[in-house]
């Protein structure tokens, strides 16, 4: 299965155990443009960001979603991420997401057992930042001004 990040068709999986004859078996349409995806296992978590309003700006939001089903994706949990995203983008260790939370930079979410996030805090040295990775036990960030960063966790 492929899980993909679509847009404004939110959340779409895909059979490719024939990969010359793809099929979508699932699809879950989510508030704003899923722009980002990772999968831990049976759920998946996507940031989709939302266009402006007058009255707020642009914002984006992290999903949690049940993918069990892959015929039947259920949402499960959602957190907005922050005003004015510069990027939109995550990451993850297996156990926690990393999501670039507009001004206010990176945010960390560990993953419950049932899907579900809880606030794990923030990382500093955020600026403007297009990417996350993590990759050997560090996160990284890509900036527009500064290249390749590592961050910092603070608490929650």
């Amino acid at each position: 299965m492929a899980t993909i990040a679509n847009g404004q068709f939110g959340l779409t999986i895909v059979d490719i155990g024939d990969p010359e004859r793809p099929r979508e078996v699932g699809h879950l349409p989510l508030a704003g443009y899923a722009r980002d995806v990772a999968v831990v296992g049976e759920h998946a978590f996507v940031v989709a960001w939302r266009p402006p309003s007058i009255s707020t700006g642009n914002h984006a939001d992290l999903f949690a979603v049940d993918i069990s089903r892959p015929d039947a994706p259920r949402l499960i949990d959602r957190w907005p991420l922050g005003p004015n995203p510069s990027g939109v983008g995550l990451a993850t260790d297996g156990r926690t997401v990393y999501a670039l939370a507009g001004t206010d930079g990176v945010r960390a979410f560990e993953i419950r057992p049932d899907g579900r996030l809880t606030d794990a805090g923030r990382f500093e040295g955020a600026g403007d930042l297009a990417e996350l990775h993590f990759e050997n036990g560090r996160l990284y960030a890509v900036t527009r001004a500064e290249g390749v960063v590592v961050l910092r966790r603070r608490g929650p």
